[in-house]
Order: C-alpha cells, then structure tokens, then sequence
C-alpha cells in the first residue's frame, strides 16, 4: 500500500472550504457545550466560554445564543447584560428562536435597552411565527392589553389558543379568563372551565383556584363542594392567596365539611398576608365572634400553614386533634 500523501490546495476548491469553515464553527460551538453541560469532562465555564466565542465570531446562531446567556447570568465571565443583549440580536438575526424571544422579552420589559412594545412585539411575532408557545402567549399578552399595537381581543385569542394547544398552562388559563369574561365574544363557561381544567391538572395554581371557584358557585358546571374543596386544597397549598379564603370560606359556613371557625380564621389569616381582597375583613369578623383561646389557636395554626408545603399536614394535624 501508498504510504504518501497527498495534500490538497483548498485555494482551488471553494465549495470543500466553505464545508471545512462550516464544520469548523459546528465543531467550536459543540466543545463549547460540551464544557458548559459538564457531563463528559469536568464543567469549565471559561473554556465554554472560549469555545463559543470562536464560534459565534463565525456567526454559529446557537453559540451567539449560548454566548449571551452566559454574560446574561454571569457564567464564566462578569455579568454583562449589554453584551448579552448584542449576541441574543446577533442570534435572533438568523432566526435563532430562543434569541428572538429573550430580545423579545428584553424590549418588553425595558432591561438594557428602552422599553419598546412595539419591538417586543416584532421579535415575539417572529418566534411565535417557529411555533414557540412562550412567545405565542407574550404576543397573545400585547394584543389582549394593547401594548405596542391597537387592542384586539381576536387576536390576542388567536395566538394564546396557539400557545394553550401547545400545553403553555399560562396561556390556557389566559385563554379561560376570555371565555370566562367574554373578552371579544360571548361568555363561555364552558369553554372557560375547559380551559381552566387544563391548566389546573399542570398543577398552574391561579387554574386551580379558578376550578375551585367554579365549582363552588356552579358555574359553568353543577355546584360540587366536594370537588371545590378538593382544588382550592391544590391551589391553596402552593400559596394562593385567593384559595386559601376561598377554601376558608368553606369552613365557615361549612360547605361540603363541618364548620371550623379555627381554620377558618387561620386560612384568612393567611390570605390576608398576601393583601388578599376581603380576607382581611372576613378575618377580622371571625375573631369577633371567637374566644381568646380560639383566636390563639388560629394565630398559631396560621404560622404552622405559613411554612411553604405544610398547610395542608397543618390543617389535616388540627382537625385529629
């Protein structure tokens, strides 16, 4: 067999030099990740750095992208949201989607640069254009409250529907509260608990609450005190505020359970924290008509609930009492 070699002037072949820069720019790019993830090699934030610096100066969108979230959050390198900003555009320029929607969001909420509604809108149409469900709920958002373009109800339904087909809980509950209100249509309950069902099996806790409410006054379904017990539990347990007085409101007037005018007291206690609307006021009614030893036991069976992830075991640990 030949032992030589023979080497090739690519000066001659501009189609395999173009092939040799494009893998290149991959190549850099790809040991870029491979530093950042740290799941081959020990995780080096500046050689990641490095490597997706020599990429994205090739114009490699993925590495632009991955070069701005590292001076976005900091990563191997001082925080530094302008140039965050400078490669997210560079990025979003080639149609890079999560670019697009990180500007997007820059725009929108002013970080950077001036806020702009009317660029926001532009970035996010374009990646909602690619099917990105968090983008298609913004551009719903700006529609539906008119920021940076006139209001439109039909549109603002349009592009949440996208983004709620999608699974975006958000967007599904958006998508609720217009069929709940009647935003550019006729009311819908049935549409809106639909919708609110959806979220609220993802664990979306304002859908949870919204079910709960739903079912506890009949609308849109048949009045179910059990079941809005059962979702205002959910929703309450993650710290909503309006569950928790809802699901307050069902152990004074012992709706579906027997009354308890401690946990009640102690749920609007809680609710109130949060500048609830009401709950102050229903708190206070309570304790008018309770002793000092049962107001003392809501005060404290409000701070045990208060601890994230232990209402519920707070409540159920009262009641066997």
């Amino acid at each position: 067999f030949s032992t030589d070699i023979t080497w090739v002037d690519f000066s001659h072949h501009p189609s395999l030099r173009n092939i040799l820069f494009v893998y290149n720019k991959i190549s850099n790019s790809f040991l870029g990740n491979i530093y950042y993830l740290g799941e081959v090699i020990p995780q080096d934030y500046e050689q990641a750095l490095a490597w997706f610096q020599k990429s994205a100066a090739q114009g490699e969108s993925g590495a632009q992208l991955s070069l701005g979230h590292m001076y976005d959050k900091g990563e191997g390198v001082t925080r530094d949201r302008t140039q965050a900003f400078d490669w997210y555009r560079k990025a979003a320029e080639q149609g890079q989607v999560t670019a697009q929607y990180n500007l997007a969001l820059m725009y929108e909420n002013g970080e950077v640069v001036p806020q702009d509604y009317v660029q926001a809108l532009a970035w996010y149409g374009k990646a909602a254009a690619q099917g990105d469900s968090s983008s298609q709920l913004n551009l719903g958002y700006l529609y539906n409250k008119g920021l940076g373009i006139k209001q439109d109800d039909a549109q603002a339904r349009v592009w949440y529907r996208k983004a709620a087909i999608q699974g975006n809980a958000i967007a599904q509950h958006n998508l609720a509260i217009m069929y709940r209100d009647g935003e550019g249509m006729a009311k819908d309950f049935t549409q809106a608990f639909n919708w609110y069902h959806k979220a609220a099996n993802q664990g979306y806790a304002k859908s949870q609450f919204a079910i709960g409410h739903m079912y506890a006054y009949g609308q849109g379904v048949q009045k179910n005190f059990p079941l809005a017990l059962n979702w205002y539990r959910k929703s309450a347990e993650q710290g909503n505020g309006s569950a928790q007085a809802g699901l307050a409101t069902m152990y004074e007037k012992g709706q579906g359970l027997p009354k308890n005018k401690v946990i009640a007291c102690a749920l609007y206690t809680l609710a109130a924290s949060s500048d609830t609307y009401g709950a102050k006021a229903n708190r206070d009614n309570i304790l008018a008509t309770m002793s000092a030893q049962s107001a003392d036991a809501a005060q404290k069976l409000s701070s045990q609930m208060s601890t994230p992830g232990k209402l519920l075991k707070a409540i159920d640990q009262y009641v066997l009492q």
